[in-house]
């Protein structure tokens, strides 16, 4: 597995107004739609080939504290201004590894702490908060399984050395 290192994304711009898609320098790709959220305290770590789609939360913190106290001077600090504050006190974050071949449906939240396997599919909507297993397929709040992808039947197609320098095997283009 590539990792994906957020600072050194190649072009963090939607290219055609649906998704942005990058390559950092070790060549793992990710495809990541509109609207999409990475709200990080800890790390996040994503695998090459992957793609998340439009409206995905992914959180490795809990963002606020749970003492009221400290919520309240969070609020004072940041409002009426919206001025960026450092927090304080413990996000309590935990690392989040996203491997390869992963696809991630649209409205899903990934939380804190959690390792979602090569090639498993995160279906729409689904709230992740513990790890799914390697060609899973997860549904649902809360998340469930409900069957597995044979790995095998995910084997890109053999090409010819000319088409596969023009696309990516499934129709796309390896230019990101």
């Amino acid at each position: 597995m590539q990792h994906c290192d957020w600072s050194e994304l190649s072009d963090p711009r939607p290219s055609d107004g649906y998704a942005a898609g990058w390559q950092d320098r070790n060549r793992a790709k990710t495809l990541v739609a509109e609207q999409t959220r990475v709200w990080s305290a800890a790390s996040i770590t994503i695998g090459s080939y992957v793609m998340i789609s439009h409206n995905v939360n992914i959180h490795d913190n809990i963002s606020h504290s749970l003492d009221w106290q400290e919520r309240r001077l969070e609020i004072d600090n940041v409002y009426p201004h919206l001025n960026l504050m450092a927090h304080t006190f413990d996000l309590k974050g935990l690392p989040i590894v996203i491997e390869d071949d992963v696809w991630i449906g649209f409205n899903s939240t990934i939380m804190r702490g959690v390792r979602i396997g090569r090639g498993a599919v995160v279906g729409a909507g689904t709230m992740v908060t513990h790890d799914v297993e390697p060609y899973a397929i997860v549904v649902g709040n809360p998340m469930r399984v409900i069957r597995r992808v044979h790995h095998a039947s995910l084997q890109m197609p053999a090409t010819s050395k000319a088409q596969s320098d023009k696309t990516d095997g499934l129709g796309g283009s390896n230019k990101i």
